[in-house]
């Protein structure tokens, strides 16, 4: 089958590499829901230089990270995304790198749309990916952030959004890709909403990795180089 240049053999098959190496660090964290597909797919588009913003426990995110030139500063919970929309504006102020947040459906939601109106305003080169464990034991109120709110907030400033399986590693990369490309280039930010799902409910054929396998036989790509 003929290559994708957009997504040729050698980045699937480093795609596939990191999807297993971020389902060891997830397994390790014992996460009750399936994020390695949305976490290898983001982070192995980041350059070194660039900035990931997650939660200060997320350790799987942390090791998966690319190295940063200068250590960001450390920020609690509630100011975590508006100081990384700063950090954006400080990159686009350089004329280089972009900026990459995780953060969850269903938690307490603070300061994400602060940080989403001024990278739109500024036409940050900041990403926004919000991991939604559809499934998951996730308690939801009028304070957290569900994608209603979310979705009626982003067509207001109109920013881009993307909702992606966040179980299937290719969609995701593609949602990346696109979103990277948007920031490095000066057309500004965007978000990607990803669906992903509890452990339990997913049977072993059924998971990240499972899935990305058969997409590579289907294509004849082996899984290593």
């Amino acid at each position: 089958m003929a290559e994708n240049p957009l997504l040729p053999h050698r980045k699937l098959q480093e795609l596939y590499s990191t999807l297993e190496r971020a389902r060891v660090l997830e397994k390790k964290q014992r996460t009750t829901f399936h994020r390695e597909a949305v976490l290898a797919a983001t982070t192995m588009q980041l350059d070194k230089g660039d900035y990931l913003s997650h939660a200060a426990k997320d350790i799987p995110a942390s090791l998966l990270a690319p190295p940063v030139k200068h250590p960001a500063a450390k920020s609690d919970e509630a100011t975590r995304l508006q100081y990384a929309a700063a950090t954006a504006r400080g990159q686009q102020l350089c004329g280089e790198h972009i900026t990459l947040a995780y953060t969850q459906a269903g938690d307490k939601a603070t300061g994400w749309k602060e940080a989403l109106t001024l990278a739109q305003e500024e036409r940050l080169p900041f990403v926004l990916c919000i991991i939604d464990p559809i499934g998951a034991d996730v308690k939801r109120t009028k304070d957290t952030l569900q994608w209603p709110t979310f979705d009626a907030f982003v067509r207001k400033i109109k920013m881009p959004v993307l909702t992606v399986d966040g179980d299937d590693a290719v969609a995701m990369y593609r949602a990346m890709q696109e979103s990277a490309l948007r920031a490095r280039t000066g057309l500004g930010a965007s978000t990607i909403w990803a669906v992903v799902s509890k452990s339990a409910k997913l049977t072993a054929s059924q998971r990240p990795v499972a899935r990305l396998r058969r997409y590579l036989s289907a294509r004849n790509i082996p899984l290593e180089n």
